[in-house]
């Protein structure tokens, strides 16, 4: 038994595979909630794989896809929502193990 709705977080895009509206047999395909491809498929590990390979059929929507990668393997994708703030964290967040030291002038480390 399939869930009604599979996502997967790629980079900061949230890509879902849930059913259509229309017909519960075929799956849409929406990236940050936005449809992409309606009746994508016909079952979600065939959805998972097609946009995997980036098999849509449709040249604008391939090329739009090329910078989202998603696993063929369901398995990999959740049942639930994932929240949509992404943490991002900064290399100043925390302190630096490194020491401060001045720079000197001079010729260390140039090639002649």
């Amino acid at each position: 038994m399939y869930s009604n709705c599979y996502y997967y977080r790629s980079g900061r895009k949230i890509v879902c595979m849930k059913r259509n509206a229309l017909d519960a047999g075929l799956w849409d395909l929406l990236v940050d909630s936005r449809l992409i491809c309606a009746a994508f498929c016909a079952d979600p590990w065939d959805g998972a794989r097609r946009a995997n390979k980036n098999d849509f059929g449709d040249e604008s929507i391939t090329q739009f896809f090329k910078a989202i990668h998603v696993p063929d393997d369901l398995d990999l994708w959740s049942s639930r929502e994932p929240s949509e703030t992404v943490q991002v964290k900064s290399i100043h967040d925390e302190q630096s193990s490194c020491k401060s030291r001045p720079w000197k002038p001079g010729n260390s480390g140039r090639l002649n």
